[in-house]
């Protein structure tokens, strides 16, 4: 009988009882449905740019689950525009969107308590957005 017959199950079991869990992992007490808006920051229209992008506010939403960043919100033409990221241990949030030209938007910001304030950078710094969002 070859070898590997007995050592496999062996190792697998091994595999199966082993708890896995990340030394970074962020508490699930992140974990939820987050509402708000986005609002233009001061900075939020580059002088060099004068297109209808930049709109003052909209609604956006977010949702973490297990330490994975999902904002989304729709933008001047009603497109839906995704943000997917990660939430560290401390609350620091780091997610990014994917421009049409291949470039990518970020955001970053921090969780405290129940509520996200974020920054925004849109189409290559054409608009900024402050983000405030609320869990529950």
């Amino acid at each position: 009988m070859p070898r590997y017959r007995l050592i496999m199950p062996t190792l697998l079991g091994l595999c199966l009882a082993t708890p896995t869990v990340a030394a970074d992992a962020p508490p699930a007490t992140f974990d939820g449905a987050y509402s708000g808006s986005m609002t233009q920051a001061s900075s939020g229209l580059n002088s060099a740019y004068t297109g209808p992008d930049c709109i003052t506010e909209r609604p956006a939403a977010m949702v973490i689950r297990q330490g994975y960043v999902f904002l989304s919100y729709r933008d001047w033409h009603r497109h839906r525009i995704h943000y997917r990221g990660r939430v560290n241990a401390d609350g620091t949030v780091n997610a990014y969107h994917r421009n049409r030209d291949g470039s990518w938007s970020p955001l970053t910001g921090n969780i405290s308590g129940n509520q996200l304030t974020a920054q925004i950078q849109r189409d290559n710094g054409k608009c900024n957005y402050t983000v405030t969002l609320t869990k529950g």
